[in-house]
């Protein structure tokens, strides 16, 4: 694995969040965040906690990562290139069925919720205007829109090890990949789908 991690905002990206409807439009709030607390904070959470369709409020086609409702979205092609990595977990990629404006036409192809399989503790700083934010575990980092470019987040050398797509506990929005998977999703013209920037690494 090269020295190199790469950031995207996920949900905290408000192009990323699309118009949703589906049946977690029908749950309660207490079961909705068991979905979107884990989401938020990139834990796993069971694979029957997801939902089983989305309808699209607007959009007649999809990109290849969006957020939905509960949770963030990946196209077939992004899931392809996923199942050849370390994830974490197996069931990382949840099946989903995705529906046109009128609920009953197919989007086409499939789509899949995406499960958090694994956590890493790499989160190191971030700039911010003419300062620098540090890591305080009372605070969760999220950028605000704009702020974020290659080599504005920092992480230690505990990114470079373990799995190739992770979440931090130090960001709530904040999805990480190793180079070796951004390489891959490059190589599909899938990487400006989540909008990736550099991490600088650290100690």
């Amino acid at each position: 694995m090269t020295d190199a991690v790469w950031v995207s905002r996920g949900s905290g990206d408000s192009d990323l969040v699309l118009g949703f409807k589906g049946d977690a439009w029908t749950w309660s709030n207490e079961r909705r965040e068991l979905l979107t607390a884990p989401d938020r904070g990139g834990l796993w959470a069971s694979p029957e906690l997801f939902p089983k369709f989305f309808r699209s409020e607007k959009r007649k086609s999809l990109p290849d990562f969006f957020f939905a409702s509960v949770c963030h979205v990946v196209s077939e092609r992004v899931a392809n290139v996923l199942s050849q990595f370390d994830l974490g977990r197996e069931d990382v990629l949840v099946p989903v069925d995705v529906f046109k404006p009128d609920g009953t036409t197919p989007m086409g192809g499939q789509y899949y919720c995406l499960n958090w399989g694994a956590q890493k503790e790499a989160f190191a700083a971030a700039n911010k205007g003419a300062g620098e934010y540090i890591y305080n575990p009372n605070h969760k980092y999220l950028p605000g829109l704009g702020e974020i470019k290659d080599d504005y987040v920092a992480v230690t050398k505990a990114a470079l090890q373990g799995t190739d797509l992770w979440t931090d506990p130090a960001t709530r929005m904040g999805i990480f990949v190793s180079d070796r998977l951004h390489s891959a999703l490059k190589a599909q013209k899938l990487d400006k789908a989540f909008t990736f920037y550099r991490c600088r690494v650290e100690g």
